[in-house]
């Protein structure tokens, strides 16, 4: 039985080592010019010949980090009639008269070098001319996706044309697209839209078009997916501060961006219908986020630590993701998963807060929590489990009609906010939500006397806003007012443009 091949490993952008294929597997080609071009030469390049076969000169390009890591031998096997050309070289013009045989591995392994070359290659072997530019929006999406709706009409009403395209468009099929029409911009959610390697971003980029991310969750657990140092060259909106300063130290451009309302949908109407029984103490919120069990995976959680978070929040401490990482001594936020250990431990920390302020409620007035159903194995007093509202439905009409609607923010951003925050005040409804950093761009008269630090403060604030009141009815057209004059999405959207035209 033969011996098998020898593999070489090499370190990729991250420093993270890698096995290199065999040649068998590793070049792809484009195009069916006469002059030949290699994009990479892998690890074998005296075995090059056999593929690019003919006379005369064969160009190649190689990666400085691939080359400096090759040995004295690898050097000296490079064929004689193999010339070097510089990325600069590849004009549209050559690249349509080439065969170019492509090292399918560079791409992933040093990205932020061959990413900029294969989106001029593939945008400039299109068949048809690259289009003018246009006054296009690209926002990339799920069937189901939030905040896309909201950002497009926001869009629309400034004179951009939104266009809605998947989430999971190939690299290809957005090549195909960038070719026939040149948007403006392309705004990503949590880098939907964009791959882990940055092949997509590097064609939106070379197609003219500009793009920005607006992270609405936790930066470091959705960049945790990045492999490669393409997300820094991307303006980043984040809906909590907390989180610029670490951005900047690995090379970001974060920006302050906090969600939002959208008028439209969040307005005093029974427009989406009659809700059958106005619930008196509401809250809206699952035990958890989608998928929770699987994107922790390979992640776990001190139990001293999450006991002694637990006792603390009952006495009003906050112990979010910036506690948990400080307590765990993470060091490192990108690359790696290293922060999802903190991420979980705030996770099971938001949990446990929700319960205490929901164990509360449910003691002192009649609840109802519109969730999922794994609320019943959580709270000992009873409640009302009324099924899911739509988001885009009839959920406006339930805040309005709520007399209280409760509000628990997320442990896993120190400084955030929820849809709440912005949503309810906008449908006419009255909220009474924890206190958090993040609540320092609202006026702090209109803060403090709807929050509470700790869960034994609910029973009172129900008490004292259960029934309409001269107060409660000057609260609740302030804050309808100020979301309304600083907090839709049309504010957003300016504010992505202010940032780009900087």
């Amino acid at each position: 039985m033969p011996a098998r091949p020898t593999r070489v490993k090499i370190k990729n952008e991250l420093g993270k080592t890698r096995t290199l294929p065999g040649i068998e597997n590793a070049f792809t080609r484009m195009g069916q010019g006469k002059e030949h071009i290699f994009l990479g030469l892998g690890p074998s390049p005296e075995l090059l010949p056999h593929l690019a076969t003919g006379t005369g000169t064969t160009w190649f390009i190689e990666c400085d980090r691939f080359r400096e890591q090759m040995d004295r031998r690898w050097h000296e096997r490079i064929p004689p009639s193999f010339q070097p050309i510089r990325p600069r070289d590849l004009t549209p013009e050559r690249l349509a008269a080439s065969s170019l045989w492509i090292h399918t591995p560079g791409e992933r392994l040093f990205p932020s070098f061959w990413g900029p070359i294969m989106a001029r290659v593939r945008l400039s072997l299109q068949p048809s001319p690259r289009p003018p530019r246009t006054n296009i929006v690209l926002l990339p999406c799920t069937p189901n996706g939030l905040i896309v709706p909201e950002l497009a009409r926001a869009f629309e009403k400034i004179g951009l044309k939104p266009l809605l395209i998947p989430e999971d468009l190939a690299t290809d099929q957005l090549t195909d697209l960038l070719a026939r029409i040149s948007p403006t911009l392309f705004v990503s959610l949590n880098m939907a839209g964009l791959d882990s390697h940055g092949s997509r971003y590097h064609i939106i980029k070379e197609a003219g078009t500009d793009v920005v991310a607006w992270m609405v969750d936790n930066p470091f657990h959705i960049l945790s997916k990045c492999q490669g140092n393409f997300w820094k060259d991307i303006p980043m909106g984040v809906t909590d501060d907390w989180f610029i300063e670490p951005l900047r130290k690995l090379g970001g451009k974060p920006f302050h961006l906090t969600l939002a309302t959208d008028p439209h949908l969040f307005k005093p109407s029974d427009q989406h219908g009659n809700v059958d029984t106005p619930p008196l103490v509401t809250f809206v919120g699952r035990t958890s986020f989608p998928r929770k069990q699987g994107f922790f995976a390979g992640a776990s959680v001190d139990q001293h630590l999450l006991e002694a978070a637990r006792q603390d929040i009952i006495q009003g401490q906050r112990r979010d993701v910036s506690w948990w990482i400080d307590q765990l001594g993470v060091t490192e936020f990108w690359p790696g998963h290293e922060i999802r250990n903190a991420g979980l431990g705030a996770e099971e920390t938001a949990l446990a807060w929700r319960k205490a302020c929901l164990e509360q409620a449910a003691a002192c007035t009649d609840l109802t929590i519109v969730g999922d159903a794994a609320w019943k194995t959580h709270l000992s007093h009873p409640f009302t489990l009324p099924p899911l509202l739509d988001y885009y439905g009839p959920l406006a009409t339930w805040y309005t009609r709520a007399a209280i609607t409760l509000n628990m923010t997320s442990m896993l951003l120190p400084h955030g906010l929820t849809q709440r925050h912005f949503d309810v005040w906008a449908a006419g409804g009255f909220l009474l939500t924890d206190t958090t950093p993040g609540q320092t761009i609202f006026p702090k008269e209109l803060c403090a006397p709807i929050s509470f630090k700790s869960p034994a403060e609910i029973p009172t604030l129900i008490n004292r806003f259960t029934h309409e009141s001269r107060e409660k009815t000057d609260l609740r057209t302030a804050w309808q007012t100020e979301i309304l004059a600083h907090h839709t999405y049309d504010h957003r959207v300016q504010k992505i443009l202010d940032i780009l035209n900087k």
